[in-house]
């Protein structure tokens, strides 16, 4: 019985011993594997990887980082375009019974006449420039986008009240070499009411 007890305890020590062995072996196979450098391994000292991963954090600092820089699209009516024109007196379609007794009274003589303007697209598509002549001198501001292009302008001195100063909006689309459209306005009052037509030619580029 005591050789039984002794052959068992002979099998569990060699066991044991098995095991720590059967450990070690693993350990040391996970050990080389994390320092190998596998593909795709950032651990330890023998990073391979992709080199572009390298030092920034997983983004591209190559070519292709420029040219996700300079991958903003130009606003196709970059540049400063100028035009004259003749405002009028523009007619207002109300509903049937409706009237307004300022617009029977308008004789059209005020706020008529030739003006002109200047305006700059920028290559974000931010539009500014300027009006002057007979609807006043006020400040223009918008935006473009493909070949159309939409403002307001309004009065340039804005810390002075004038209800006859006029304020109103401008949309204009490419055709061929120019920029053709409309301007509508009224006074700060809303007694007098222009239009114009509007046919922008291109001054530059920036």
């Amino acid at each position: 019985m005591l050789d039984d007890v002794g052959m068992g305890h002979g099998r569990r020590q060699t066991s044991a011993i098995a095991i720590v062995g059967l450990s070690a072996v693993l350990c040391a196979g996970c050990s080389s594997d994390v320092t190998s450098g596998a593909p795709g391994s950032t651990a330890g000292s023998g990073q391979k990887g992709d080199p572009s991963q390298r030092s920034t954090g997983g983004r591209s600092s190559g070519p292709m980082g420029s040219s996700l820089a300079s991958a903003v699209p130009r606003a196709a009516l970059a540049g400063t375009w100028r035009a004259d024109f003749e405002a009028k007196k523009g007619a207002v379609t109300l509903d049937p019974g409706v009237g307004v007794p300022a617009w029977k009274n308008d004789d059209g003589s005020k706020a008529v006449g030739r003006g002109s303007l200047e305006l700059t697209v920028a290559a974000d598509g931010t539009v500014s420039g300027k009006l002057s002549g007979a609807l006043g001198v006020a400040a223009i501001r918008g935006a473009a986008e493909d070949e159309q292009l939409t403002a307001t302008f309004t009065p340039a001195d804005d810390s002075v009240v004038d209800e006859q100063a006029m304020a109103g909006t401008l949309i204009v689309q490419r055709k061929g070499e120019a920029l053709v459209g409309s301007l509508r306005a009224s006074s700060g009052d809303a007694k007098l009411v222009r239009m114009a037509s509007l046919e922008l030619s291109r001054a530059g580029t920036p």
